[in-house]
């Protein structure tokens, strides 16, 4: 048979600007009030109408905090997303912090958020899910630099990003609905993972190992002539694994190009990603040897240009093949191929006038799958582009199309209020316009105080697994409608020098929502419109970073979720198995010159049962979660030519469940980066 060839220590830093250029691709391309600058040696783009926002130097491990709120309008051309920030919770992820910390998949990096529940099936992030405030992982839009990620076939492989850590400018977090902004999908939440190349020219060449035969080594290079702009890397990783049939190989290629003219930016991406795994009961407790084959790829071209009128177009495309096996000694047995192809347009254009500042968006796009199980089943066969000796028998497609529209305005000097709305279509819902409306207000009730309110609409369409699956222990449901759902929120900001505070009461209801649910009949999971879920909860979050000390920053967050089903089924795999309790906390610190550690502690106290498999009486059996606590940390020696680490995973070995698949225990590994900086200008 031919196959494929083959943790976060702080939440947000609040900055000052000390340099920065007056070059026409600075990063503040529109300043509407008088700004207190002092220095800014990078210039990236930001989220425009930000309150709290992050910027990180890439040569640094400790910068100054401190920002004036309300002295700073900002809108790039680079970056097309705005959000009210002044309205919604919007954590924001910096290049610093990334780069702190001791688990460099996106997953591990995002694993310490409040509200976000990431849940692993293997190790160090091989295959991960993303939820926000108890919804299931095909709830969470993924955005790269804006443009939509999430895989239809599954929210499992929406994380399957072929992108390297050190390539991350920041990452976006919206918590809540967010239609009228993202459209279709973003039920939940929305996370935007941001790249951007560097003005320097540098080359970097990084190697690691661990614990469980694991190793990783990887290279990456910026290049800045001219007006180009250019970040290109290469890593490849892989592990015996920490039990049975979980080991992996991973090759992961980015490519970020930027040309930079006098009125316009053209951005150039493109990704490529191979790697296979054991797969562990992945699917079924009842099926140890599971295997699997991912390629992932993507690739976008942007063009950004005005400066009143701020427009930004793309062409957008990714592809997605998958190969399970049910037993890896004998794919024989039983294996399923699939290809799914998403390729679309998107226009983001805004203005500021008299009336506020407005924001008009469109997004059309289509996506298909060839599979040998998911869709309709064709007469025409087509060959499996990576093994001949198989052929699809299924095929699927469908459009969708999206107008967007968001407008902001200070209705006084102390509130403000954002409202819009998404008009959404789809070819496989009989043709029908669906509108999703939005609101956010913020009353301030001092410079540092704000109390913030918001209520938006969301949908989300069911994915190709859950329309057609059909398997040994799963089976699809070609009758599903698509999930609807109504975020609230209401709660209060302090933001004031170097600490931050937040608290927000948050409820999501939703209808026709999408899960599988175990018949004890026919012995198999499948997927159903659960009529009715009211998903409700707090959380609060605080920042410290002080000024010259040895603590670089410190954070604490805790979130509380009860979810309530008005038809409860027996037995779900997520709707009613969230996070009931959540809380992390964490820091870095600066040891000695040179000589940083971080580390984070998370408390989860997961609701409901799991199944596992009983294979001397071969009958499953129902397991309740039990509450863990896990710490993370990571120890860097900083030289301006190299940089020395050591990463320790599950510190306190603890012994750990999801989806009824053991997590590993302690994970140990070390490794060097070596940088060269060239060239200087």
């Amino acid at each position: 048979m031919k196959q494929f060839k083959s943790a976060v220590f702080s939440q947000q830093e609040l900055m000052t600007f000390r340099k920065w250029t007056n070059k026409p691709y600075a990063v503040f391309n529109s300043l509407k009030r008088i700004i207190k600058i002092a220095f800014l040696n990078v210039a990236y783009s930001l989220l425009a109408l930000g309150t709290a926002t992050s910027f990180a130097q890439e040569d640094s491990l400790r910068i100054d905090k401190k920002m004036e709120l309300e002295e700073i309008e900002i809108i790039s051309a680079v970056e097309p997303l705005v959000f009210s920030q002044q309205a919604r919770l919007v954590n924001l992820i910096s290049r610093q912090t990334i780069l702190q910390s001791a688990q460099q998949d996106i997953a591990g990096i995002l694993s310490n958020q409040r509200a976000l529940d990431i849940r692993q099936r293997g190790g160090l992030g091989i295959q991960s899910d993303i939820s926000f405030r108890a919804s299931s992982f095909d709830q969470v839009l993924i955005l790269l630099n804006g443009i939509p990620l999430s895989d239809a076939q599954t929210g499992h492989f929406s994380l399957n990003i072929p992108l390297v850590s050190n390539a991350i400018e920041r990452i976006e977090i919206l918590e809540g609905s967010a239609a009228r902004i993202y459209g279709a999908n973003a039920f939940a939440g929305a996370v935007n993972i941001v790249t951007q190349p560097s003005e320097k020219n540098q080359l970097q060449i990084s190697g690691e190992s661990g614990q469980n035969a694991y190793y990783g080594f990887g290279t990456s290079a910026n290049f800045s002539i001219n007006r180009n702009r250019t970040f290109l890397s290469y890593q490849k990783s892989g592990s015996d694994g920490y039990m049975e049939n979980t080991d992996f190989k991973m090759n992961n290629i980015f490519l970020h190009s930027q040309w930079i003219a006098n009125k316009f930016t053209v951005d150039f991406l493109f990704g490529a990603q191979q790697k296979e795994f054991g797969a562990n009961g992945f699917y079924s407790a009842k099926y140890p040897l599971q295997y699997e084959y991912n390629n992932a790829y993507n690739g976008n071209a942007n063009l950004n240009f005005g400066n009143q009128f701020v427009s930004r177009i793309s062409l957008f495309w990714r592809r997605h093949q998958d190969q399970w096996v049910l037993t890896r000694e004998n794919p024989s047995i039983y294996q399923n191929f699939h290809q799914t192809d998403t390729y679309g347009f998107k226009s983001n254009h805004r203005f500021t006038s008299n009336l506020g500042k407005t924001q008009i968006g469109t997004e059309i796009k289509s996506e298909s799958i060839w599979s040998t199980s998911l869709g309709e089943s064709q007469t025409e066969l087509k060959p499996v582009p990576w093994n001949g000796e198989f052929n699809f028998s299924h095929y699927f497609q469908r459009s969708n199309a999206s107008v967007f529209i968001d407008h902001q305005l200070n209705i006084s000097s102390k509130f403000h209020a954002a409202f819009g709305f998404l008009i959404n279509w789809n070819s496989d819902y009989n043709d029908n316009l669906t509108i999703y409306p939005g609101l956010d207000l913020s009353y301030s009730i001092n410079p540092n105080l704000k109390i913030i309110a918001s209520i938006n609409q969301a949908m989300r369409l069911p994915t190709f697994t859950d329309l057609y699956y059909s398997g040994p222990a799963n089976l699809g449901n070609a009758e599903l409608l698509p999930e609807k759902a109504a975020s609230l929120e209401f709660g209060l900001k302090y933001q004031k020098s170097n600490i931050q505070i937040d608290a927000v009461y948050f409820s999501r209801f939703g209808k026709d929502v999408i899960d599988w649910v175990w018949l004890e009949d026919i012995g198999k999971w499948q997927t159903q419109n659960i009529i009715e879920q009211r998903v409700s909860g707090l959380e609060t979050g605080i920042i410290y970073s002080p000024y010259k000390s040895t603590i670089n920053n410190l954070f604490f967050n805790y979130t509380y979720i009860d979810v309530l089903l008005k038809e409860i089924p027996y037995l779900t795999k997520y709707t009613s198995t969230h996070l009931k309790h959540q809380l992390n906390l964490g820091g870095t610190f600066k040891i000695m010159p040179n000589l940083f550690a971080g580390f984070s502690v998370s408390y989860r106290d997961r609701v409901g049962i799991y199944q596992t498999y009983n294979f001397e009486n071969q009958e499953y059996q129902d397991e309740s979660y039990k509450a863990v606590i896990l710490a993370i940390a990571k120890l860097q020696y900083k030289h301006k030519y190299f940089t020395l680490f050591a990463d320790g995973l599950n510190l306190f070995d603890q012994k750990y469940f999801e989806y009824g698949i053991l997590q590993s225990g302690k994970w140990l590994k070390a490794g060097v980066k070596i940088n060269i900086e060239y060239n200087k200008k």
